[in-house]
């Protein structure tokens, strides 16, 4: 198993520089977070720009007194961008809005100072927000605790070594990050890329089937093409 900081130079060198979502804050990565369903990230980013074209306020944030303020005819055709089961992102919206106002009076930018699983309970609150979620959002505001990655990001990792395959996701998260915690990188800004080239690489090319290894710079330290080869009949 090779460093993880030889991975993630040789992943940077093949992906390049990932841009960090345009949403700023805790309140506008649950936005960010929720903008969509089942369907592209072009959409996803299409759907949350429209959106804070029409809600934000000096200096270029979404409002939360304004997004819980609009209609469900203001808000239909943002969502319809988003995909599936529009009626259920705008009560979604309004939900995020009315939480952040009543429980956060209006700025959710406090959580960031509380304790690191204090800022991840609160975010928990906020519709399909779990765990992991929660973890990566405070990551992107320049809070970590380890690196959080998602199924993409950790089909890459267990491939690479540092976790084993299970049929119990919780466990094989758990047991991955338990392996990666000296390994990780101490910035933070460095963790923000991390995550968003394991989860670029497992897209694009760690995909869960067929997975172009051919293609991949990591081939020759990863697990999944020497498994394969020895299941090839003799």
């Amino acid at each position: 198993m090779d460093p993880l900081s030889t991975t993630l130079k040789q992943l940077a060198d093949l992906h390049g520089p990932q841009p960090l979502p345009p949403a700023r804050g805790p309140f506008e990565l649950v936005l960010w977070e929720n903008a969509c369903y089942l369907t592209t990230e072009e959409n996803r980013l299409e759907t949350f720009l429209a959106l804070k074209s029409l809600l934000a306020i000096a200096p270029n944030r979404i409002d939360p007194q304004r997004l819980a303020a609009a209609t469900d005819d203001e808000l239909m055709p943002l969502a319809i961008l988003g995909g599936k089961q529009p009626q259920t992102r705008i009560f979604r919206w309004h939900e995020i809005a009315q939480i952040t106002l009543d429980q956060f009076g209006g700025n959710l930018d406090t959580i960031l100072t509380l304790p690191f699983d204090d800022a991840r309970a609160a975010l928990q609150q906020f519709p399909n927000i779990r765990g992991t979620g929660a973890e990566k959002i405070l990551l992107f505001c320049g809070v970590a605790q380890g690196l959080p990655v998602e199924s993409n990001g950790l089909r890459v990792l267990v491939r690479l070594g540092w976790g084993y395959p299970m049929r119990d996701y919780v466990a094989m998260y758990r047991e991955t990050q338990s392996n990666l915690a000296d390994a990780i990188p101490s910035d933070v800004t460095e963790l923000q890329q991390a995550y968003l080239l394991l989860k670029l690489h497992g897209q694009q090319l760690c995909t869960d089937k067929e997975p172009r290894c051919s293609a991949c710079p990591l081939e020759s330290v990863c697990y999944y093409p020497k498994e394969q080869q020895e299941r090839q009949p003799s």
